[in-house]
């Protein structure tokens, strides 16, 4: 029963830890957080805007409407199988829509 008690009241105390971290967000550090989207290229080339299927030829024009939207960062993550030239049409989109801040991640 004590021990239960305790671990019910740990569990209570990170709760409260976590939801004073996340009011201490600022409202700029917030924005940047929307700024930022995430291009996956898969170990079968599919390409995954925002966790979002999109056809390679598609994604200049996305690209250009998301960066309308201030879309600022771009994190390119791709699986590390894939061939380079399909990672370097990616970052051509980036330019391509006027995107300056493009970061490459390789995943297993």
């Amino acid at each position: 029963m004590k021990k239960q008690i305790i671990k019910t009241i740990r569990c209570v105390a990170l709760a409260f830890t976590l939801a004073g971290c996340l009011h201490t967000i600022t409202p700029t550090a917030w924005k940047d957080l929307q700024r930022r989207v995430a291009i996956s290229i898969t170990h079968d080339g599919a390409l995954l805007i925002a966790g979002e299927q999109c056809q390679p030829s598609q994604l200049a024009s996305k690209l250009t409407e998301l960066a309308a939207k201030c879309l600022t960062t771009v994190v390119v993550r791709a699986d590390a199988g894939v061939p380079y030239r399909q990672v370097a049409a990616v970052m051509d989109a980036c330019k391509t829509a006027g995107l300056q801040q493009v970061s490459l991640v390789a995943t297993k």
